[in-house]
């Protein structure tokens, strides 16, 4: 098993990719805004119309790309 997750540690590095922490069941940092974006487009389901939403969402998410 423990050879299992350090192979599975090498090749997550070798990817790029870095692994989240959880302390608590929680995770810590601050959310990305694309995914900020969607979560709060999700909640606003039945309270807004669905055009708005989306027009806010691509909005939100398309001036986080061009600045980064």
């Amino acid at each position: 098993m423990l050879l299992v997750l350090i192979g599975q540690s090498k090749y997550l590095k070798s990817q790029g990719i870095s692994n989240l922490r959880l302390a608590t069941r929680e995770a810590r940092g601050n959310p990305i805004l694309p995914y900020e974006a969607a979560r709060c487009a999700a909640e606003l389901v039945g309270k807004k119309s669905e055009s708005l939403i989306l027009v806010r969402l691509f909005d939100e998410i398309r001036t986080y790309f061009e600045r980064n």
